[in-house]
């Protein structure tokens, strides 16, 4: 071992994370992702510190080339304390602490006087503080930034988004800190999977099945249109009991025969769900980046999505749609998508998977990160996804 936070050559980074079981759904994906292509660049040394509750297990691991260090939380899954967290993330010297997701103890752990020394602690915050977010739940999360949250994120070195609507969030939650906007990437087949030309065309929601997915606008444009020989397969977990009121729009709309809702799907069964679709449609009122959007365009799968989502470049890579947020948005997205035969959304679909295989690889995506990672431990220059409060737009 060399200087605190270097073993060698390289740089040691913890990544923390609460979003170790399938319930987590695209933020354990993410984490997954990213600290698997963080451990291909030579000169960092991860490792992956997931809080687990007790009698959980933490699934759908990473590769074997990022070390992972599991610890038990108590008392209530919304908080997550974790005893021994700061002794574990202390005696691995790290350069860097990066924390995922806010309101939860390991977020208030590393940022109080009981810090690592001399390590710079990165947070993502995963959506968490768009306008939507912050509503829900709203009266707990207004005590809980009162009593902690204001605090903790005050005292983050440095803040990762994934779009430039998120970076907005941050400042009008009036966080200060430099911001590095880098996407997060997705593993892209080497080629464009191909299609069979048979059966009923396809639309598939495959997200979590809650009210900021905008599923209830997705059912009523659906009704407005009514393709012929199309169907709609709405799939993913329940959460806040969204599923009943989602299969209650789908009766009152006569759309059982057309429409269907399917429960999770995961790991190769998910891949394979996507590869079979014609259409991906995700109609959220927020996202910080969409990661279902990116798996599906890397599966040669045009997308649908809104004007929450921060995909502007599937329309200007006419890979996909993007429309205003709501029924009437979406009714139009619908009649322009389903108007294409299969030929047509084909080629969309490659155009897609061109575009995810250029800029969206995790290879890519590590490697800006990285860039930020030794910026901010002073061991390289600034990179081009650092905005700093004074030069940017409106600041």
């Amino acid at each position: 071992m060399s200087e605190d936070g270097y073993a060698g050559d390289g740089m040691r980074v913890i990544h923390v994370t609460t979003a170790t079981n399938r319930d987590a759904a695209g933020v354990r994906a993410a984490v997954d992702g990213m600290v698997d292509g963080l451990s291909r660049v030579c000169d960092m040394h991860i490792v992956q510190m997931g809080v687990v509750p007790e009698g959980e297990n933490w699934e759908l691991g990473v590769s074997d080339r990022v070390r992972r260090v599991q610890l038990r939380s108590v008392g209530p899954r919304l908080f997550s304390y974790t005893p021994g967290l700061r002794e574990a993330i202390a005696a691995e010297r790290p350069a860097i602490v990066h924390i995922h997701g806010i309101w939860q103890y390991p977020g208030v752990a590393t940022t109080g006087p009981a810090r690592p020394p001399g390590s710079v602690v990165v947070l993502s915050p995963h959506g968490m503080l768009s306008a939507r977010a912050l509503a829900h739940h709203s009266p707990k999360k207004h005590l809980a930034w009162l009593a902690y949250q204001r605090t903790a994120l005050s005292r983050v070195d440095l803040i990762h988004v994934t779009s430039e609507a998120e970076r907005i969030d941050v400042r009008r939650a009036g966080l200060r800190q430099p911001v590095a906007v880098v996407p997060f990437g997705v593993d892209v087949p080497a080629h464009c999977p191909d299609r069979g030309p048979t059966g009923p065309m396809i639309a598939l929601f495959l997200s979590r099945i809650h009210p900021i997915k905008g599923i209830l606008d997705l059912v009523q444009a659906w009704a407005r249109v009514r393709p012929a020989d199309w169907r709609l397969v709405i799939s993913g977990p329940d959460e806040c009991g969204h599923r009943e009121d989602v299969a209650r729009a789908i009766a009152e709309q006569g759309l059982g025969d057309v429409v269907a809702i399917e429960g999770p799907r995961w790991g190769r069964d998910r891949e394979e769900c996507v590869a079979a679709a014609d259409l991906f449609v995700l109609p959220s009122h927020s996202e910080n980046f969409g990661l279902a959007v990116a798996e599906a365009l890397a599966q040669g799968v045009p997308v649908l999505t809104t004007h929450g989502a921060p995909w502007r470049c599937i329309a200007e890579a006419g890979c996909g749609w993007w429309v205003p947020v709501g029924e009437r948005g979406l009714e139009a997205g619908l009649r322009q998508a389903c108007g294409l035969d299969r030929k047509g959304l084909l080629e969309m679909g490659r155009r897609g998977w061109r575009m995810m295989r250029g800029q969206f690889t995790w290879e890519t995506c590590s490697a800006r990160l990285a860039e930020v990672y030794r910026w901010s431990c002073s061991r390289g220059p600034r990179p081009v996804s650092i905005c700093l409060v004074g030069e940017e737009e409106g600041s």
